[in-house]
């Protein structure tokens, strides 16, 4: 059975499993607490964060596109935001791969809503329900990084 551990085959790997805890990452590698990632690997639905007696609060672009339904539109989004901030000579865009139960078209047509194409936006899909398929895997990422 394929899981998360898996993806550690391709180097270095934290997990992140709310949008907050993904936010609060970017934000401290935008201040220089933190290697940029070479690849990004991003869920569609994911909680704004985990239960708690104190939870950060939910920003209310959270709360209008629907808490988890969108928040690996919201995640992206937030990256390539991030990235522009950074004072840099060279423009960083991180490659991300989406992989979601949901259909790549579905996705696709989402993030094409908001302006971004695969080539534009260096992203890609792979869908969970082939997540058995390592070559199809290590092909997909390895395109990802060669852009």
């Amino acid at each position: 059975e394929f899981g998360l551990q898996d993806f550690g085959l391709y180097g270095n790997l934290s997990v992140l499993e709310t949008e907050s805890d993904f936010r609060t990452h970017i934000d401290n590698v935008v201040q220089g607490k933190g290697l940029w990632p070479s690849l990004l690997i991003l869920d569609w639905r994911v909680p704004w964060t985990r239960p708690a007696k104190e939870m950060p609060e939910c920003p209310d672009e959270v709360k209008n596109d629907g808490y988890h339904e969108n928040a690996g539109r919201r995640c992206f989004e937030y990256l390539r935001a991030a990235e522009k901030s950074v004072e840099s000579k060279v423009q960083r865009v991180t490659s991300v791969l989406f992989y979601s139960i949901l259909h790549k078209d579905d996705i696709f047509g989402r993030l094409a809503e908001k302006g971004y194409t695969p080539q534009g936006g260096k992203f890609g899909y792979f869908s969970k329900e082939e997540s058995g398929d390592h070559l199809k895997l290590e092909q997909t990422i390895q395109m990802l990084l060669q852009h």
